[in-house]
């Protein structure tokens, strides 16, 4: 249980594949407190996959069966997080007043755990001087729970108009998360600091949040938990106009549910050939490229349509018509959305010329993919068999096959580019037969394997280990497909 403990404490969600490890274990065993553990564990597991109603239901098991005070503790603790979450704070607050009542109660090995818990809800509910004042112990103070301190007092003081002070606060709660590992800490202190300064130093906000974005994509699978982060790129990346803000909004396509956050990311996506005209399109218009005469003659537009679409006449525009007004115009991420759409189509099939395609290339991007749509299956297998220019001329027709190649090109976002670093990494641990029998084989198989092969890439090179990256798979099936690719394409454990 120690172990366990110690692990979690340190490592966070990051510690899947241990989990997974132990709840094999407790499978066999049926007595209450093996049966209290697989419950907390597998809770745990959900709330790290947001399935929130039914973590709740396993925590509440967990409780009911534990006979173990350090289980039924940090069960307990888990769970006011839990209704806190789903702003069931009647709820939260029933747990938080018997757990800091009963203290002195948790035993040893669970009391930094559960203190975590206790002092980050007292620091989202009250002032840091009132939270702080109510605990006796002083272990807040202490690394690495000092780091929920000076997170909590340099928000606190940024509140207060006091800027200067609450970014040193912020800071050094980087400093001791980077200094005890804790990852997810480092990227929350990141994200912070960027959001915070975006305002003030963009420029360093922005090299922030891609250092942020970085480390989630080197260190974790599940990226949708962190939409908050997407979303500080996509503001600070607005204030300092980064065309790189086309490649954010298509990460948060591929990885968010918010619905506000996917409706202005949409905004950047080019997609149709003909665009509908709103008020702030024919305004632009009208403002920009009066007289119609003379622009019709330098960009070779059609002047009867440009004055049917400023009269509201002509309700869409043509995609080829608005891409032959950008030539006189900057990029902008206040322009009209039709512009905005067309300058992406630009941005990719420029980035996309300089491609050079080669069958390690493709693989590496479409192993590294956040998502894939039109680019899998066995057309991917089609694609990874032609000829290079042939492969290109192909992907160029479409925006996501424009996207494909602008990565081949390293035009990528730091989370694609962690993603893709783990994947070269990983070929590098192979002899070049063994890298070419590795990926012949697996644009043989189905769509569905190769997910599984991908996610086993990844997290080789993060967890350094064979055992501990096959056991990020929850399944024994999908354990043992993975075994068997591996065996069948090179012979050996990599």
């Amino acid at each position: 249980m120690s172990d366990i403990l110690t692990i979690l404490e340190k490592q966070g969600s990051f510690a899947l594949p241990y989990v997974n490890m132990f709840l094999e274990e407790l499978k066999a065993k049926k007595d209450s407190n093996s049966l209290a553990l697989f419950y907390f564990l597998r809770g745990l597991k959900r709330r790290w996959d947001l399935e929130r109603e039914k973590a709740m239901i396993d925590f509440e098991r967990s409780i009911d069966l534990a006979k173990s005070k350090t289980i039924k503790y940090i069960a307990m603790a888990e769970l006011m997080n839990i209704h806190r979450a789903m702003k069931h704070y009647q709820r939260a607050k029933k747990i938080y007043d018997f757990l800091r009542k009963n203290y002195e109660s948790v035993p040893e090995k669970a009391r930094k755990l559960v203190f975590s818990f206790l002092i980050n809800f007292c620091l989202r509910t009250e002032s840091a001087e009132n939270c702080f004042g109510k605990f006796r112990s002083s272990l807040y103070l202490t690394d690495p729970l000092s780091i929920y301190y000076h997170t909590a007092l340099g928000r606190q003081l940024i509140s207060r108009e006091n800027t200067r002070d609450g970014l040193k606060h912020i800071l050094m709660a980087c400093k001791i998360a980077k200094r005890e590992k804790r990852i997810h800490s480092i990227i929350f202190s990141y994200n912070l600091l960027a959001w915070y300064l975006k305002n003030y130093h963009p420029l360093i906000s922005l090299r922030l949040v891609g250092e942020a974005l970085y480390t989630v994509g080197r260190y974790y699978e599940n990226l949708e938990r962190f939409y908050y982060i997407f979303d500080t790129m996509f503001n600070v990346q607005k204030i300092t106009k980064d065309r790189k803000i086309l490649l954010t909004a298509m990460n948060i396509l591929d990885t968010t549910k918010n619905s506000k956050l996917v409706e202005e990311a949409k905004v950047f996506i080019p997609s149709e050939k003909e665009y509908h005209v709103d008020r702030k399109t024919r305004r632009f218009i009208e403002k920009n490229f009066r007289p119609f005469y003379k622009t019709s003659k330098m960009y070779g537009v059609s002047r009867t349509e440009l004055y049917l679409v400023t009269k509201g006449n002509r309700k869409r525009i043509k995609g080829e018509t608005i891409g032959k007004l950008l030539k006189g115009l900057e990029w902008s991420p206040d322009l009209p959305e039709p512009f905005l759409k067309e300058f992406s189509r630009k941005i990719l099939e420029e980035t996309a010329k300089s491609a050079v395609v080669t069958k390690e290339k493709f693989f590496v991007v479409y192993s590294s993919m956040l998502k894939r749509d039109r680019i899998k299956g066995t057309w991917a297998t089609k694609l990874f068999n032609l000829d290079p220019e042939e492969l290109k001329k192909r992907l160029s027709k479409f925006t996501e096959g424009l996207r494909f190649l602008s990565r081949i090109s390293n035009f990528e976002s730091s989370v694609e580019k962690a993603r893709k670093e783990l994947v070269e990494k990983f070929l590098k641990m192979m002899r070049k037969d063994e890298r070419e029998r590795f990926m012949e084989r697996y644009f043989q198989v189905d769509e569905r394997i190769r997910r599984l092969i991908d996610i086993y890439i990844r997290n080789r090179i993060r967890y350094r280990s064979y055992r501990t990256a096959i056991y990020c798979f929850e399944r024994t099936k999908e354990r043992e497909l993975v075994r068997q690719f591996l065996c069948e394409s090179i012979t050996r454990e990599v």
